[in-house]
């Protein structure tokens, strides 16, 4: 704080004189002091210079503005204590300096010691009422902050009017009632007049959009809507808490919004500083859980749904701490090693279950559940009466409340390998079975084949071309039967794995006496047996009709063999480079069986057959494959 004697005062005095002997006074008491003759010259001053702390301001000042009249121009605009100086001193003149918010009066002729009292009581009313000013700036500004707050939250906050109820909770207590939960327990009708007396004074934006009403209007004025019967319990306690003098109260209830929806809130209310025990200035405040609450609920409900998973579930279920010891096991691990949970909750795992000799293992996928992903692998485990189990065991970790655990999953196995073993068995057995049936069959038909070639032999050439051409064809299905069968690919194969030993084998056997030489150029197609066995008995006739008649005079052949692309579908294309044949000769050898089977083998199989025997015979067969 400043000292009196370092103030500059402004002295505003008309006769020079007195003016002047007052200055002299007031600088030799320390003050700086600034002189001017007229009310016009003080405002000039202070415009340029406003670092004024006092003005000493003579009523009467001649010719022009009085003091009074300066005195209320300077406070327009400025807040400059003033303390007038007159030789008059009647009531009427001293109470109109009052109106202009004087700092005190000076009865010209005092002495100096009472003249410098007054300007050092000036000074500290000044400063007292600078004070206040800046009370009261503070107080308009915090109050500004707090409604800006108010209306800015984002959580339900409106202020409530306690005092009626406060009132009568004294009145009850005057009469001698001190247990007011008891009272009101038994007094219900009077606890539901209480609860229609407090008022709501002021309600912000969020309390408007939480509870859905139109405005802060039909909110104050039916706010009690908002509280359900089940409130009722609650607001007892509220009143019991007023009763003995409680500051604040919070509870969970839940609250109705204006369109009927229930809501989960947490109220709590606060008693104002400065209500002095009236209970007029409540802070209600609400928040909204109904979210939590649906959340909580939803985690209660699937907290029982998979605890009902765990007793119930078909498999062995096993939880485990960090150091391996079993936290809790369901029944099915009950079921399948026998012990119950008490035998089994508080022991190390591997010590209950695991087999000696098997503890390392154990230990190793303990280890490689706890530090990495999920784990699923087949272990042997042992029951409680020694014997040993074989077991899928799946294993994962998994954290509650920030404490990390395993759970491990056991899957007897045993019955599954049991089966297995049989399938494997049954498969084996099945085999030897196809293997012993395929041997079979194919000697049959080289049975079969060297009885048509045998009797082939003594009958006559027409005969004997018939015999040798059923026996070639026989011979042909021998070779398709036997690469068919010997597949491994559950009757897939390859085109070109098919037909290339197919068609070597065939050529071999119908060219004994011209030599012919094969190109192949077959892709590398998987098909089914049932469209390869129809075309290896098209290509096996092709060969032998055209070893038959192609080469007839000629000292060697060529036949090729070859697949292409059309369309996107897949051409099988077979030509030899012998005589060829005219279309009237097609079609003559077409009545023939050969041909014949020919064209119903590739209409059975959906292609379409196209033969040309122009410079040797070429046949297109266009499957209704594509290359995909």
């Amino acid at each position: 704080m400043r000292e009196f004697w370092s103030f500059h005062i402004l002295l505003v005095e008309d006769e020079i004189l007195i003016g002047q002997s007052e200055r002299l006074m007031l600088e030799d008491a320390g003050y700086r002091c600034t002189l001017v003759g007229s009310g016009e010259k003080a405002l000039a001053f202070v415009e340029q210079d406003p670092d004024v702390d006092l003005i000493l301001m003579d009523l009467h000042l001649g010719e022009g503005m009085s003091g009074i009249e300066t005195a209320r121009r300077l406070h327009e605009t400025h807040e400059i204590p003033i303390v007038f100086l007159s030789s008059q001193t009647d009531p009427d003149r001293i109470a109109e300096t009052e109106t202009v918010n004087s700092h005190g009066f000076i009865v010209k002729g005092s002495t100096e010691a009472v003249m410098l009292a007054q300007i050092r009581t000036a000074f500290r009313l000044s400063q007292a009422r600078e004070g206040e000013r800046i009370s009261e700036k503070a107080r308009r500004e915090s109050e500004a902050r707090y409604r800006e707050l108010f209306e800015s939250s984002q959580v339900s906050l409106w202020l409530e009017d306690y005092s009626a109820m406060k009132d009568a909770v004294d009145r009850l207590r005057a009469q001698g009632v001190y247990d007011i939960d008891a009272y009101y327990r038994e007094h219900d009708d009077e606890l539901w007049s209480l609860a229609l007396l407090p008022k709501v004074l002021r309600a912000n934006e969020a309390t408007l959009r939480l509870y859905g009403a139109a405005s802060e209007t039909q909110f104050r004025g039916e706010f009690h809507k908002i509280f359900p019967e089940a409130c009722f319990k609650n607001f007892r306690a509220t009143v019991v808490a007023i009763a003995a003098g409680e500051t604040h109260f919070e509870v969970t209830e839940q609250h109705r919004r204006f369109d009927g929806q229930l809501l989960d809130v947490r109220v709590r209310w606060t008693v104002l500083p400065g209500d002095d025990g009236t209970y007029s200035s409540i802070a209600m405040s609400v928040v909204d859980l109904t979210e939590i609450t649906r959340a909580l609920s939803d985690l209660e409900h699937e907290k029982q749904h998979f605890e009902k998973l765990f007793q119930n579930a078909p498999v062995a279920i096993a939880v485990v701490d960090q150091a391996g010891c079993i936290q809790r096991i369901n029944p099915g691990y009950t079921d399948l090693f026998g012990y119950e949970p008490s035998e089994a909750v508080g022991r190390n795992a591997l010590d209950l279950i695991v087999p000696e000799g098997y503890q390392a293992v154990s230990s190793s996928l303990f280890e490689r559940v706890q530090n990495g992903p999920p784990v699923a692998e087949e272990h042997v485990r042992q029951h409680k009466d020694g014997t040993l189990v074989e077991v899928l065991i799946t294993g994962a970790v998994m954290y509650v409340n920030g404490q990390q655990y395993a759970f491990g999953i056991y899957q007897d196995i045993g019955p599954r390998k049991e089966a297995e073993a049989l399938a494997k068995q049954l498969l084996q057995e099945k085999t030897i079975l196809l293997r012993e049936t395929h041997h079979r069959i194919k000697n049959n038909m080289a049975v079969i084949e060297g009885l048509l070639r045998l009797h082939a032999e003594g009958s006559d050439p027409a005969a004997a071309d018939v015999l040798n051409d059923a026996a070639s064809r026989l011979h042909g299905m021998s070779m398709l039967y036997d690469l068919l069968y010997r597949n491994e690919q559950s009757g897939k194969l390859s085109l070109r794995d098919f037909l290339t030993p197919l068609a070597r084998e065939t050529t071999k056997l119908v060219a004994a006496s011209v030599p012919v030489s094969l190109d192949i150029d077959l892709d590398d197609i998987e098909l089914d047996a049932a469209i390869l066995s129809p075309i290896g008995i098209i290509v096996n006739e092709l060969i032998a009709n055209s070893a038959k008649y192609a080469f007839d005079g000629r000292d060697r052949g060529r036949i090729s063999l070859r697949t292409g692309r059309k369309d996107g579908l897949i051409m099988l294309q077979y030509d030899d480079d012998g005589v060829g044949f005219s279309d009237e000769a097609v079609s003559a050898a077409s009545s023939g069986f050969g041909l014949e089977l020919v064209k119903m083998l590739a209409e059975q199989i959906g292609a379409e057959l196209c033969i040309d025997g122009e410079s040797g015979m070429k046949a297109t067969i266009a499957l209704p494959f594509s290359l995909s």
